[in-house]
């Protein structure tokens, strides 16, 4: 069992950056929003894997100011629509 104590030494400021995005994604996703993005990247469909890649990376970047933790989740959520889309 934790005790009030050790709860001053978690760092709150990761756990709430952490959830916002998991909140941002859940928000992509439920909007539709990142099934969008990974159909408007199907035209990299027979393309290097490199490449898809760096596109994809270079579509979450474009994201005003992204924080790492919504960067890598929409990065993920994207790359995975695109590799289902691809089949």
């Amino acid at each position: 069992m934790m005790k009030w104590e050790d709860s001053k030494e978690i760092p709150w400021g990761f756990l709430l950056l952490f959830g916002g995005g998991l909140a941002i994604t859940a928000g992509f996703t439920a909007t539709g929003l990142s099934g969008w993005i990974g159909e408007q990247l199907q035209v990299l469909e027979g393309m290097n894997f490199i490449i898809i890649v760096l596109v994809s990376t270079a579509v979450s970047l474009s994201l005003r100011r992204p924080d790492p933790v919504v960067l890598y989740s929409v990065a993920i959520v994207q790359t995975g629509r695109l590799m289902l889309g691809m089949g």
